[in-house]
């Protein structure tokens, strides 16, 4: 990244939060792992970790009632259909040896069986040869304290009742076809020691500012809308980066709002579609930001119209919902220069209330000014680095 930021860029890993499929649906209490042993209403149904049906099957609710926590005034405790489908998945679940495979290669699972991620405990598992299954890339499918029912070379994104088979794959190089991007998920295909991922699934790729999947143009990621009209999916990514499809953040996290409640985890989507959590705020150097994205153009002294976006483009900061403080600083501005540029590096920018964030402008290792907007900035002059005209410098202009 340019080295002007500093600190005020937050890294991510490739972990996104809430694995819901592509449809309409928005995920459940155990879509992700840990979600039925958090002591949270992940799902916002009134029902939380064991005491919600959705995670009968999960193994942190296994030997427990499914309905014994159920706040007063909730679904009879005796006879759920969810405790009769947990205890059918126990008595048919088949045996399966805890034999260690590669997720990418298949191997050394041979005939009728394949490589899947089969989970041990609310964060755990390991990858291991289980019966081949039967149901194929995109459709639906069903997991268990066994593993999943997709074919080989498939896992099952979406949790325990209902979730969508996606081909495994490896995450250098990424090897999904045209149209997707490897992406890795909390709890899955980790190393058991460093916690990182060791292989992800392949997700649609899409368009950042236009919210439209790549694989057919579909909006919203193909993932409709919710009852009050906020997208189910989202379009995410991370410097340097793919773009992909995920379960849509929370909607009221747009502009400047923090990515997460004071101490909570923050995800790649944890904001609303259209904002990623890129910046720290300058007042504590702490809390995460939630970012607008925008469509730059060239900006100068002397050529003012785009400070706050490309004019007519329809994705300026304003249309984002920023205050007009804000300017729209290429993509590049914030990409590791050590690293190839990427799609975006021209094509997105980042609305940023600039005049908040400062700069080491004497060499002491210290931000001791401001940053300074683009329409003040020469297209010619070299004032911060002789080989790069000073818009340049500061993420106004193409490279």
């Amino acid at each position: 990244m340019n080295e002007v930021w500093g600190s005020w860029i937050v890294t991510l890993a490739l972990v996104v939060a809430g694995c819901s499929d592509d449809g309409a649906a928005s995920g459940y209490e155990g879509d992700l792992p840990g979600e039925c042993s958090d002591g949270a209403d992940n799902d916002r149904d009134g029902l939380y970790d064991c005491g919600d049906p959705d995670c009968a099957a999960s193994p942190a609710c296994r030997g427990t009632d499914a309905d014994a926590d159920l706040p007063d005034g909730g679904p009879d405790e005796a006879g759920t259909e969810a405790d009769d489908v947990a205890e059918a998945d126990a008595d048919t679940d088949p045996d399966v040896e805890p034999t260690a495979c590669d997720p990418v290669t298949q191997e050394p699972c041979g005939a009728g069986s394949r490589c899947a991620w089969v989970a041990s405990g609310p964060e755990t598992g390991e990858a291991r040869c289980i019966p081949e299954g039967t149901v194929e890339p995109g459709g639906t499918c069903t997991s268990g304290p066994a593993g999943d029912d997709c074919g080989r070379g498939l896992q099952c994104l979406g949790g325990e009742t209902g979730g969508t088979c996606r081909a495994i794959c490896g995450l250098t190089p990424d090897t999904c076809v045209t149209g997707y991007n490897c992406t890795s998920y909390g709890g899955l295909f980790t190393d058991p020691e460093t916690g990182a991922a060791t292989a992800g699934l392949c997700t649609p790729s899409c368009d950042p500012l236009t919210q439209t999947r790549a694989t057919d143009g579909a909006p919203h990621c193909g993932g409709g809308l919710d009852l009050e009209g906020h997208p189910l999916l989202g379009c995410y990514g991370t410097l340097n980066g793919p773009f992909f499809c995920a379960p849509a953040g929370d909607p009221d996290r747009t502009a400047d709002v923090p990515a997460a409640d004071p101490g909570g985890p923050v995800y790649l989507n944890s904001c609303a579609p259209g904002f990623l959590p890129l910046l720290v705020d300058p007042a504590d150097g702490l809390t995460v930001l939630c970012t607008a994205l925008c469509r730059p153009g060239d900006t100068f002294l002397g050529n003012p119209a785009n400070a706050q976006g490309l004019v007519g483009s329809g994705y300026t900061c304003p249309d984002a919902g920023t205050s007009e403080a804000h300017e729209c600083r290429y993509w590049w501005f914030l990409e590791d220069p050590a690293l190839p540029p990427t799609a975006s590096s021209n094509t997105l920018g980042v609305c940023v209330d600039y005049s908040r964030y400062s700069y080491d402008s004497d060499g002491d290792g210290l931000p001791d000014a401001p940053f300074p907007g683009c329409t003040t900035l020469s297209s010619t002059e070299r004032t911060f680095d002789p080989e790069t005209p000073d818009y340049l410098y500061w993420g106004c202009g193409a490279t």
